[in-house]
């Protein structure tokens, strides 16, 4: 998590008497949201994931970077008892959220794993969600309730990307840009 006195300190902030507290936590919560849609999951969290019609030498995972894996059960088809396998005879490619059995053979049928995904939080990646928040804060106090531009809360100092990144001010997506993850396809 990005401590709130990392905003407060974007933000001059320094100091207040906390009744802005609340308001920042949730500008700092969102950020966090939005940067995970771009870079992938930042703070750990359980998944579990139903796959049916799996046949191959891997089973491609619904989200990465991928940190364990805690159960992996295969059954041959829908409604069938699930055979338990021994996640220590897997290997993990865990940027990639790719399993393979260690035996090498196929697997085959409805998958069903829990695992865990999240990373640590690159410093870069940190500062843009601290800066987007702010930014974000700013709107609401500096423009509240004012039209700029014919957007209620624009702000015509600050360049945003358009397209799938409109809203983002490009100084947080110079600093996301080495951590933009690729699209997943399965």
């Amino acid at each position: 998590m990005i401590p709130l006195g990392d905003l407060k300190d974007a933000l001059n902030m320094k100091g207040t008497d906390g009744s802005h507290d609340a308001e920042l936590q949730r500008h700092l919560d969102a950020a966090l949201q939005v940067a995970e849609g771009y870079v992938g999951p930042l703070t750990p969290r359980s998944r579990t994931d139903v796959l049916f019609d799996v046949y191959g030498p891997t089973v491609v995972l619904r989200d990465a970077p991928v940190l364990s894996v805690e159960t992996l059960n295969i059954a041959p088809y829908p409604g069938t008892t699930p055979t338990v396998q021994d996640v220590t005879a897997l290997l993990l490619d865990g940027a990639a959220g790719i399993l393979r059995l260690a035996s090498g053979r196929p697997v085959q049928g409805v998958v069903t794993v829990t695992y865990t995904v999240g990373q640590d939080i690159p410093r870069a990646v940190s500062e843009g969600i601290v800066e987007l928040a702010a930014h974000r804060y700013g709107r609401t106090q500096q423009y509240a309730g004012s039209s700029v531009g014919g957007q209620v809360g624009a702000d015509p100092d600050v360049d945003t990307a358009p397209g799938m990144y409109s809203g983002i001010p490009y100084g947080v997506l110079d600093l996301w840009r080495p951590y933009l993850r690729a699209p997943r396809v399965a």
